[in-house]
């Protein structure tokens, strides 16, 4: 049936040290040899709220694309700076980009679905990029054209994916809104029907920074240790066999737990950091284990006053990162 979800390898810069810039291979474009009107349309969405900071180098990418039967929809989430001024701009010189403004505010992962509901029926694949990353000018043509096959977990950010529409069109809503990491969960609810393709070529560019949301309510509470917990409570017993799963079960419970032990002292935010586990834990089926719980505090201890030397150089690592910040 071919792949509805296409991975392409990421380059990622934190804090955006390194400036972008496009490189455009040279030889024969091969996307003009092909006639437009055979060229599926790619559905482009880019979700944005107050993004003027680097929503112009995003749009530069999806412009310079050498594939040429696309369109773009950036879907505005009442921000507050310039970015809908910017996306306008830019939608008056070119008839394929169109801005979709949100009559009022709603959640991250609610906007992404507001984004795949702007798709037109033509469309046959739907290339989601956030407003702080960038795609090279031949992602979407590579992508376009891959039918490999595998079985590796490369879904990393919806930005280096490229998703059949029909697929989107036909699960309503697309993200699960209750789930702030909806993106893989969808990914592997798919995939228990379709395949995965991947493309060997660096085709999108990830920004990491902290204004984003991964950098902010995401690693403060680390919703992604329990994000990865909850899938693999529910499409483990589908992907794995019973050995492989209660195997892998028993290690993620024991890091979990490992995880909450070196928090149970942290003040920042305690009480809404215990409440959020908690109540993941119970949505998923288990109770926070206090049995559990000292058992890892102990260990964490116990590893502590012996093996001073690591303690020591944890803790300089932690400082240092603490004043990069």
């Amino acid at each position: 049936m071919g792949p509805p979800v296409g991975g392409c390898m990421t380059s990622c810069r934190d804090h955006g040290t390194e400036k972008s810039g496009y490189y455009p291979r040279p030889g024969i474009d091969e996307s003009q040899s092909m006639d437009l009107q055979e060229q599926p349309l790619v559905s482009v969405v880019t979700p944005v709220y107050n993004g003027e900071k680097y929503l112009i180098e995003c749009i530069e990418s999806v412009l310079a694309q050498t594939y040429r039967n696309w369109e773009y929809i950036i879907v505005n989430n009442c921000s507050t700076d310039r970015s809908f001024d910017i996306a306008q701009s830019y939608a008056q010189h070119d008839a394929r980009i169109r801005i979709h403004n949100n009559r009022e505010f709603v959640a991250v992962i609610q906007n992404h679905n507001v984004a795949f509901r702007q798709i037109s029926p033509q469309s046959r694949f739907c290339k989601i990029v956030h407003a702080d990353d960038w795609l090279f000018p031949e992602c979407i043509r590579l992508m376009g054209r891959s039918t490999l096959l595998g079985d590796l977990y490369l879904f990393l950010s919806p930005t280096c994916l490229l998703i059949r529409s029909d697929l989107i069109r036909n699960r309503e809503p697309f993200y699960n809104e209750a789930h702030l990491h909806a993106d893989v969960e969808a990914y592997y609810e798919i995939l228990q029907w379709f395949d995965f393709g991947f493309v060997h070529q660096v085709l999108t560019y990830i920004r990491r920074h902290d204004e984003s949301m991964t950098s902010s309510f995401a690693h403060r509470l680390n919703t992604i240790i329990l994000s990865n917990l909850d899938l693999l409570v529910r499409y483990g017993p589908i992907y794995l066999s019973d050995n492989e799963y209660q195997s892998r079960l028993k290690h993620e419970m024991s890091e979990y737990y490992r995880f909450l032990a070196n928090n149970v002292f942290r003040l920042r935010e305690r009480e809404r950091f215990w409440n959020y586990h908690q109540k993941g834990l119970e949505e998923m089926g288990h109770s926070l284990s206090k049995v559990k719980l000292m058992k890892a505090l102990s260990l964490e201890a116990l590893s502590t006053i012996l093996h001073p030397r690591r303690t020591i150089r944890d803790i300089f690592r932690y400082i240092s990162f603490k004043e990069g910040k």
